[in-house]
Order: C-alpha cells, then sequence, then structure tokens
C-alpha cells in the first residue's frame, strides 16, 4: 500500500449525522404522507358531540381518513353540526341481506 497525502488529496466520504438523516425522513414524510391512515369509528351514533368535535380536529390535521359507521339516522344527527358535517365526503346505507346471500356467506365459512 501506498501512503496518501490525506491532507492534499480527496476527502474521504463523510458519513451523513444522524439528524440529518432524521430530517429529511421527516421532510419526505410531510410531503407524502401515508394515504392507508385510516381511522373507523364504529357505532359513531353513540358518542356526544363533544367527542365527535375531537374527531373533527383530528381529520383536520390532514393525517388520516375517517370512516364513520352508525345507526341510521346518524346522517340526520350529524346534520345539524355544519362544521362537522361539512367535512363527510359521502355517505353509504347499506341494505339488508337477502336469504340467498346470507346462504352464501354462511358457505364460505
Amino acid at each position: 500500500m501506498e501512503n496518501q497525502d490525506w491532507l492534499n488529496g480527496p476527502l474521504p466520504e463523510l458519513i451523513p449525522h444522524f439528524g440529518d438523516v432524521a430530517g429529511e425522513y421527516h421532510a419526505r414524510e410531510r410531503a407524502f404522507p401515508d394515504p392507508a391512515s385510516l381511522v373507523v369509528l364504529d357505532e359513531a351514533d353513540r358518542p356526544r358531540m363533544a367527542s365527535l368535535e375531537q374527531v373533527r380536529a383530528i381529520f383536520d390535521q390532514g393525517k388520516i381518513g375517517l370512516i364513520l359507521i352508525g345507526m341510521p339516522g346518524l346522517e340526520k344527527r350529524l346534520a345539524r353540526f355544519p362544521q362537522f358535517y361539512s367535512r363527510i365526503g359521502f355517505v353509504h346505507e347499506f341494505r339488508l341481506l337477502g336469504a340467498t346471500e346470507i346462504r352464501q356467506l354462511l358457505a364460505q365459512q
């Protein structure tokens, strides 16, 4: 091996500092949020409006999707609170399964 002149030769490659790597990671995370972040709130007709306001505040941070599942009448209840209701993208009401569909579902079990 030859002796290298470390003072006049090329600088060795530096290993990035942990803080720099972490900062870059968090910058990318903010730029491309995980589209799969999702909160599913079952029985959404049960909590008081103050609790739903907390859910709304979390949703407003923009990092999650939100699915509300509840009994018939949930949409009507939420419609009384325009600040919450304005954030609802769409409403889907499931129909009851027929006898044939229930048999098919049970046969798959």
